[in-house]
């Protein structure tokens, strides 16, 4: 009987390890699926497009998306 209790209690051992191993395996799959965050979104004074704040040229509050709307919004 102790066996027997050795042999279940190990195929169950096995069963519980392989499937948290599946969980971990989907769970670093949906993370790298995710779209990466893009911060805040700004939009152009001059256009008004939107674009990701880190990506944008700064002038003081406003934002541009260029250096050319950048310049025209600055001298206009």
């Amino acid at each position: 009987m102790g066996l027997l209790r050795l042999i279940l209690l190990a195929i169950l051992m096995a069963l519980l390890y392989r499937s948290w191993r599946r969980w971990r395996d989907k769970r670093r799959a949906l993370a790298r699926a995710k779209p990466r965050d893009q911060g805040h979104m700004v939009a152009c004074r001059q256009c008004g497009l939107y674009l990701p704040q880190p990506d944008a040229l700064r002038d003081g509050d406003d934002f541009y998306c260029s250096e050319a709307h950048r310049r025209d919004g600055h001298n206009g």
